[in-house]
């Protein structure tokens, strides 16, 4: 499970995180974008990408019973081995797109179109919360991954 020291850990990183100067201009471009692209970043880049996969859901604690959101799910890797380990899992990107692709590739699956800085689900919601590539796609990564903690159902009983 992820869980309090893991957050610690990432925020004690001292990582530099750049945010944009205009973030609807950056949300605007980066769907615009996306609305486009996604079929071909399926194409070329899945293979490539889908290599992660294992490790980001090992790294969340992602096994079977496990509540899990994928943020920018894309075309929706993260969620199809996710359930195959036996998890709950739904994805959401803010791309029709690549929600519409997504849902082609992991037939039954819950995949939404919403905003990753505007999650529409509860607090403690999901066990884990996963994000494959799609940090550098939301104009305030700092803002989206505080709400993404919010999200979080610390099962493990941590403070």
């Amino acid at each position: 499970m992820l869980n309090r020291t893991m957050l610690r850990r990432h925020e004690e990183n001292n990582v530099t995180i750049q945010t944009s100067d205009d973030p609807t201009a950056f949300n605007e471009f980066e769907q615009r974008g996306w609305e486009t692209s996604s079929a071909g970043y399926e194409r070329h880049f899945t293979r490539l990408t889908r290599q992660t996969v294992p490790s980001t859901l090992d790294a969340a604690g992602v096994t079977q019973g496990t509540r899990t959101l994928d943020v920018c799910t894309g075309p929706g890797m993260l969620v199809e081995v996710a359930m195959q380990r036996g998890a709950m899992a739904v994805g959401l990107d803010f791309s029709s797109e690549a929600v519409e692709i997504a849902r082609r590739n992991v037939p039954g699956a819950e995949f939404r179109q919403g905003d990753a800085q505007a999650l529409p689900f509860d607090d403690a919601s999901f066990n884990a919360v996963v994000c494959g590539y799609g940090i550098i796609h939301v104009p305030d990564p700092k803002r989206r991954w505080r709400r993404c903690t919010a999200s979080f159902a610390l099962a493990d009983g941590l403070p």
